[in-house]
């Protein structure tokens, strides 16, 4: 039975191997920071079988990163021996020593910085598995891992995975055309990644992959062109919604852009009333270097009711650009712009100008081949755009890219 799959690293990892590596570990590490997924993951599962605390770092952290983290880059390598070895004997027993992981194990993570410094965040096992879904129906899963293995979306897959000992199917940062190899090759069933690798995947490969039968997607706003071009690309699929961070967790899930709250939470998740979403502090254990309000957390993503209990997500708080004085959505606009037949996916930003103040901006990626030449595209474009929304929404910039630029999360990167 395979656990991890990474063929562009030649990998091939049984359970079985796994916990042969796992039994020979012989010291103890405060921080997990490494390149290879292999490594990340089995470190993982070795702290928490062992109860201690861990700081997983993103790989491509520079050590003066790592000191802007506050940290000392020299604590890094340091271990500890390991006096009290235990065998695990069998996957089965693996899956015994991780749901009992100590009430005082924690995971220290750090946010994407999508938008700014990354934040320390320290995770609970309970919270990093609290929608995780086990039983019959799951054990013969196959999941490709398209996302950073350092940040939370990732770990959520891995817990996913791991919990019912399914296949991990390594597509991070493949091409398209490899991507669909790698899932029609290994017969992957279940995928999940941000609305932006999706866009990219339908741009890269022509043709369904008939074995996926379950995709999720989260980290960015859904809207119906996606889902479109979602049901086109994975034909059999249920489509999941879900609204997750780092500081939280998985918290809400949808089958579309529209997401209400739960019964079971209402009391501890609600709208502000400047529609920023809120989450009570009972729903975040362990978070006490995060800053709460009266116990209530600040998500810092704002949201529009549609009805009465259904809400879609608008932006977040920071990303807002103000423009001659309005306030635009870069989201909105990047919605427009990819609604356009030619496009793959689009980036809409500031820009300061010493005459006006600040200019919108869009970065545009095209279609390849594309016939028309990027002067004749940008007049296209700002045309179309005219029509549909208020003129100070509309860039007066356009910057043609080959690809538009992501975080390692899989994230549109903004400025």
């Amino acid at each position: 039975m395979n656990f991890l799959v990474d063929t562009r690293n030649n990998i091939k990892i049984t359970y079985e191997e796994l916990l042969i590596k796992i039994n020979n570990y012989n010291s103890l590490r405060g921080f997990i920071y490494t390149n290879s997924i292999y490594e990340i993951f089995s470190q993982l599962i070795h702290s928490m079988i062992y109860g201690y605390r861990v700081c997983l770092l993103d790989s491509s952290f520079t050590k003066n990163e790592i000191r802007n983290l506050g940290l000392d880059p020299r604590d890094i390598l340091k271990s500890s021996t390991l006096t009290n070895n235990k065998i695990v004997e069998d996957p089965a027993s693996l899956l015994e020593h991780i749901r009992n992981t100590s009430p005082d194990w924690r995971l220290t993570i750090y946010t994407s910085g999508t938008t700014g410094q990354p934040k320390e965040v320290e995770q609970t096992f309970d919270r990093l598995t609290r929608h995780v879904k086990t039983g019959v129906k799951h054990e013969n899963d196959v999941w490709a891992f398209a996302y950073d293995p350092t940040h939370m979306a990732g770990l959520q897959v891995f817990y996913q995975a791991l919990l019912n000992l399914n296949t991990i199917v390594n597509i991070f940062c493949l091409s398209g055309d490899v991507i669909a190899d790698e899932i029609n090759n290994h017969h992957v069933t279940s995928i999940s990644s941000t609305p932006t690798f999706y866009r990219l995947l339908a741009n890269d490969f022509i043709g369904g992959c008939p074995t996926i039968k379950r995709v999720t997607l989260g980290g960015e706003r859904f809207d119906k062109q996606l889902e479109c071009k979602l049901r086109k690309l994975f034909p059999d699929a249920k489509i999941r919604n879900v609204y997750a961070s780092t500081e939280v967790g998985s918290l809400l899930g949808s089958s579309s852009g529209l997401f209400e709250i739960p019964e079971a939470i209402q009391d501890k998740v609600k709208v502000s009333g400047s529609n920023e979403l809120l989450v009570h502090r009972s729903l975040m254990p362990g978070s006490n270097d995060i800053l709460f309000t009266n116990d209530w957390y600040h998500t810092g993503d704002v949201v529009k009711f549609v009805d009465g209990k259904r809400f879609e997500f608008q932006n977040r708080k920071n990303e807002l650009i103000n423009i001659g004085g309005y306030n635009v959505n870069p989201s909105e606009v990047e919605r427009q712009i990819n609604s356009i037949s030619y496009v793959v996916d689009s980036l809409v930003y500031s820009k300061e100008s010493k005459l006006i103040g600040s200019l919108l901006v869009a970065d545009v990626q095209l279609q390849t081949p594309f016939d028309l030449s990027h002067a004749d595209a940008e007049i296209e474009i700002s045309k179309l755009l005219n029509q549909k929304l208020q003129k100070w929404k509309v860039p007066r910039l356009f910057y043609f890219k080959d690809e538009i630029e992501l975080t390692r999360t899989g994230k549109k990167k903004r400025l």
